[in-house]
């Protein structure tokens, strides 16, 4: 990593560990804020992030991996801090949130997602 880690998602035992963080290489390959770890190589999670992401929450059920941070985009395409990646596509969340998103929590019984940072507005654009 040519930056910091974060963090990690613990319960990603069915998928390879993710790290995210504010870094542009791992292991000298291209990874945009986030990498996974296949036991002998890292590998990007599509396009990443254009920013640092700072927070992961996992739904096992589905199989996503919600990240939550300060950037502009996921995949190239906008998402206001807060995205998901389902293994193949990064998707925005809604229209996002208004500042940095540096908590997220799943709850698997309510399938809700919980994010928490600075001063968070769900579907705010700025």
């Amino acid at each position: 990593m040519n930056g910091s880690v974060v963090a990690l998602s613990p319960g990603m035992r069915r998928a390879a560990p993710s790290l995210p963080g504010n870094f542009t290489t791992a292991g000298g390959n291209p990874a945009s804020g986030i990498a996974s770890w296949d036991g002998s190589s890292w590998s990007a999670l599509g396009a990443g992030v254009d920013g640092s992401i700072s927070a992961l929450a996992w739904d096992a059920a589905s199989s996503t991996l919600f990240v939550g941070g300060n950037f502009t985009t996921a995949g190239g395409d906008p998402a206001s801090r807060i995205a998901s990646w389902d293994g193949s596509t990064w998707s925005a969340l809604g229209a996002g949130m208004n500042n940095f998103v540096n908590a997220l929590a799943w709850d698997a019984a309510s399938s809700t997602l919980f994010a928490g940072g600075g001063s968070p507005q769900p579907g705010a654009t700025g």
